[in-house]
């Protein structure tokens, strides 16, 4: 069985651990396939993505929203992102768009518990 691994970013301002939280998933896409021209805090009208980053060699996009909060995530939190992300999606429907949630904290158990209600495929 793998070793299980932890994050842990030790800043304590809220803009500034979200800023390196976002950095290092962004270097995980990288690692993963993705473009190196991560595109890091889009402001959209009404919104804001985290994370969207083209694939290298195939017609996918990824977009993300990364949590580096105390407290586990909501789910109002993802039912924001899932917003965005059909907002994303019908944009571009030549594009695979796959929607990631990040937390470091981990999820409460009715975010868990609404994502299996809605089909599981919302978000990744």
């Amino acid at each position: 069985m793998p070793a299980i691994s932890a994050i842990r970013i030790l800043e304590t301002e809220p803009n500034k651990r979200g800023d390196l939280f976002n950095r290092l998933m962004g270097d995980l896409f990288l690692a993963l396939g993705y473009n190196r021209l991560v595109r890091l805090n889009i402001h959209k009208s009404g919104r804001e993505i985290d994370i969207e980053v083209d694939h290298r060699t195939e017609r996918r996009r990824a977009i993300a929203e990364c949590k580096a909060t105390k407290g586990k995530t909501g789910g109002s939190e993802i039912n924001k992102f899932a917003g965005a992300l059909d907002v994303e999606k019908s944009k571009t429907p030549n594009v695979q768009i796959t929607g990631y949630f990040i937390s470091l904290s981990g999820f409460r158990e009715t975010a868990i518990e609404q994502e299996k209600d809605a089909g599981g495929d919302r978000v990744t």
